[in-house]
């Protein structure tokens, strides 16, 4: 299915995070400074978006440095072919 033909879906399913205390901190010293991400919750939420390709996305630039970052993360364990299907047009 091509990114942009994917349903909005209004369903949210909540998951726990685990960080340091040093972690959230500086999270939230990030998200304080440009004002559009309101908390850690929407900074993290955001990636996912864009690491997921959701309707939520920022953007093809994101979507593009957030599975960069993955697929470095990720190497070992995805088949780059499989996982540059969410980009499709």
């Amino acid at each position: 299915m091509a990114f942009r033909d994917r349903p909005v879906q209004d369903a949210d399913q909540a998951t726990t995070i685990h960080l340091t205390p040093h972690e959230l901190e500086t999270l939230q010293k990030l998200v304080v400074k440009d004002g559009d991400i309101l908390s850690p919750t929407e900074l993290i939420e955001a990636f996912v978006a864009d690491l997921t390709g959701s309707w939520r996305t920022n953007g093809s630039d994101e979507r593009e440095y957030a599975f960069a970052w993955f697929k470095r993360r990720a190497s070992d364990y995805i088949e780059a072919v499989d996982a540059l299907e969410w980009l499709e047009e």
